[in-house]
């Protein structure tokens, strides 16, 4: 073969190498088109993460707003002399004082051993222990030897700590706030002393902040601070007004 032969195959048209400066530019586009790529899946992946966070959220403010309006709505008292029934906020703290509320109202409990759907609710929550950042709530009909509201005007119809038997309504409530209203607005000034009254208020306002439940699976996972941090992006908080007849 001749050199000019070989000369024509070697420069034969569409068999151009690429340069070395060719190369690196192309593979410059490549990592910033990757680039872009991870970012928009990465916009998408947190976007439905934060969807699914607010899902979980939303439905527990609707399941526990709607569970505590239903009690606060169907509460009874009573001053009549010798057959008071009592409506009772406590000075809630979530660490030393759990216990929010306890009221009379008719409830959708098992009322074949029972003579009244008229049951002793009480409604807690804390941020340690064994239910912690849990709604509690607990009721006790006219079958059970603690139902003892009836005419007594004093705190001793209230069960211990002890012997609440409560039922989780919810997971992943940072705070309850539930705050008895006059007539004309103004609240009642519970100050050093809960609200104990054999009459019902004129309006409860409820105040739920609460954030996604599965962070709770993580809390033994990541570190005091971490675990917050997180708690604190997904924070919510619902208020309801409810009117007493």
């Amino acid at each position: 073969m001749t050199r000019n032969t070989q000369s024509q195959i070697n420069e034969s048209p569409g068999q151009r190498c690429f340069t070395l400066v060719e190369l690196l530019v192309a593979m410059a586009v490549l990592v910033i088109l990757m680039s872009v790529l991870f970012q928009f899946t990465g916009a998408a992946r947190r976007a439905w993460l934060g969807t699914s966070s607010n899902t979980r959220i939303y439905e527990n403010s609707r399941i526990a707003m709607e569970l505590l309006a239903r009690d606060i709505k169907n509460a009874v008292a009573s001053d009549t002399l010798g057959e008071e029934i009592p409506f009772y906020i406590y000075n809630h703290d979530p660490v030393s004082m759990p216990e929010i509320i306890t009221i009379v109202s008719p409830t959708d409990i098992d009322t074949t051993s029972q003579e009244s759907r008229l049951c002793e609710v009480t409604y807690a929550h804390s941020t340690n222990g064994t239910n912690e950042y849990t709604l509690q709530r607990q009721a006790i009909g006219d079958n059970n030897a603690q139902w003892d509201f009836f005419g007594n005007t004093g705190s001793g119809w209230q069960n211990t700590p002890a012997t609440r038997d409560y039922q989780e309504v919810i997971r992943g409530v940072d705070d309850v706030t539930i705050t008895c209203h006059q007539a004309d607005g103004s609240a009642f000034a519970t100050g050093a002393l809960p609200y104990e009254a054999n009459q019902l208020p004129a309006f409860v306002e409820i105040s739920l902040t609460l954030f996604d439940e599965n962070l709770m699976r993580l809390k033994d996972t990541l570190s005091l601070g971490v675990w917050q941090e997180q708690k604190r992006k997904t924070l919510r908080t619902f208020t309801r007004i409810v009117f007493l007849p």
